[in-house]
């Protein structure tokens, strides 16, 4: 749907290319020039890219992004004609992962290699901070810890990854410019199997330190609570997630004003 309630007239051919393939998620961007993108991941050949240049009610089918162990699933960010992206990439199943950031010049027709900022964890988020730092935010699942990476020169090169126990394991970790100055942090915190809840996380220091901890839904469920995020025009922070169990689960609205 659009963010009006409007339906999208030609919906999106969710479909993995290959029958021996399932479709296990994607990843929508917002080009510079207005254009949409969505990376879509099959578990058998890696992710494809669709694009559509009429808001969405019709998609483009154009192939595959470079191999098929390039996994786009994770954060974007948007600085000028730029476009970055968080991807991971896996010669198995599973860790240990690599873990890369991807730039685009032209609107996602061609993705280049920006640098390489790990090689453990996955599911990373990405945010270019007010005062124009790269800052990364990744789970490590395996051992049950959230790391933190900076980078002072357009991600070329990084600091030293930083444990952050405070933010204790965060799963699909996301992140957005409050246009005040600040950064919201959201995501899911990993309790133990099958126990997951939303959490928010806010910073008006660039990132160095993370505080106002706060779960918008307290309730720890069996599935969910992966979520996205927009900011309306009027400031508006609006939060949708899922709650529930993998064999039922139910959509779920946050709006908070004036974060």
């Amino acid at each position: 749907t659009k963010l009006g309630g409007g339906a999208v007239s030609g919906g999106f051919p969710m479909l993995a290319h290959n029958p021996a393939s399932r479709t296990l998620g994607c990843l929508l961007l917002v080009c510079p020039n207005g254009d949409l993108l969505v990376h879509q991941y099959d578990n058998h050949d890696g992710t494809f890219q669709w694009r559509s240049t009429d808001g969405g009610d019709s998609w483009t089918d154009e192939g595959l992004i470079l191999d098929s162990r390039f996994i786009s699933l994770d954060d974007y960010q948007v600085s000028g004609s730029d476009i970055y992206i968080c991807v991971n990439y896996t010669n198995n199943s599973g860790e240990p992962w690599v873990n890369s950031l991807y730039k685009s010049t032209d609107n996602g027709t061609t993705w280049a290699l920006v640098s390489t900022f790990e090689t453990d964890g996955d599911e990373s988020g990405l945010v270019i901070a007010p005062n124009g730092d790269f800052v990364i935010v990744m789970r490590d699942k395996s051992n049950l810890v959230t790391y933190q990476f900076r980078s002072t020169d357009g991600g070329l090169t990084w600091g030293a990854k930083t444990v952050r126990p405070d933010l204790y394991t965060l799963q699909r970790p996301r992140m957005v410019l409050d246009g005040a100055g600040g950064i919201i942090l959201h995501g899911r915190e990993y309790l133990g199997s099958d126990l997951q809840r939303n959490v928010l996380y806010y910073s008006n220091d660039n990132g160095v330190t993370w505080g106002r901890k706060f779960n918008p839904y307290v309730t720890v469920t069996g599935d969910g609570n992966y979520n996205g995020y927009i900011i309306k025009d009027n400031g508006d922070y609006y939060m949708i997630s899922y709650s529930g169990s993998k064999i039922a689960a139910v959509i779920k609205q946050f709006i908070f004003s004036k974060f």
